[in-house]
């Protein structure tokens, strides 16, 4: 199920307002009619939705298996509470505000060890490339398939989050073998963990093989 809401007040993407209860409740009513998960989230967004896709799973971290925001201006204050909630964040960097505030937000967000991937697209303003869909997708569906015992299959005894299998490099947005030199030597606020070969080459490309 796919739940798209239309809030309507200001401020719509601060759940502790009202928004968050009302999405409770319509999930609670999802819930009584189909047969769907309401424990384990995945989250989108865009602009003020993007915005609902980060606070929301900071209010709910429990209720969240992962999380993508696209050119959101509001985000939570990291902290350990969300380490663990695997987040997808891009912007392109022609959206001068947003970019500066995501940015910043990943920057520190790593620093209290949250799992961030960052993607930035060169020249983009305040909308979204295909691109950026395509790597949302390709995160998105990794969680959802690394968990399907969230809707009644057999548990995987797996951990929220994936260990990586690439790592990025935000500055020249390559991606090495994660047990390489180079990978050893991004510093840790250009580190991108990528736990798959799909979520790796929707991101970015990989490195040339030295010899």
């Amino acid at each position: 199920f796919i739940v798209a809401p239309g809030f309507k007040d200001d401020n719509y993407w601060e759940p502790e307002e009202w928004s968050g209860p009302a999405l409770l409740k319509a999930l609670s009513m999802l819930k009584s009619k189909y047969r769907v998960c309401t424990t384990k989230l995945l989250f989108y967004g865009f602009s003020g939705g993007s915005q609902c896709s980060n606070l929301f799973p900071a209010w709910k971290p429990a209720m969240t298996r992962a999380w993508v925001s696209h050119a959101g201006g509001v985000f939570h204050t990291p902290s350990t509470r969300m380490r663990g909630v695997p987040g997808l964040v891009t912007c392109g960097d022609a959206d001068i505000q947003r970019y500066i505030i995501s940015r910043r937000f990943v920057e520190n967000a790593r620093a209290k060890g949250e799992n961030i991937i960052w993607k930035s697209y060169p020249n983009l303003n305040h909308s979204v490339p295909m691109e950026s869909y395509r790597l949302a997708r390709e995160f998105l569906g990794f969680y959802h398939r690394r968990h399907l015992e969230d809707l009644g299959g057999s548990k995987t005894g797996r951990a929220a989050e994936a260990p990586p299998v690439w790592i990025g490099d935000d500055q020249d947005q390559l991606f090495y073998p994660v047990k390489s030199a180079q990978a050893a030597n991004i510093p840790l606020e250009d580190r991108v963990l990528l736990p798959s070969d799909e979520i790796a080459l929707a991101w970015g490309k990989p490195a040339p093989v030295r010899k």
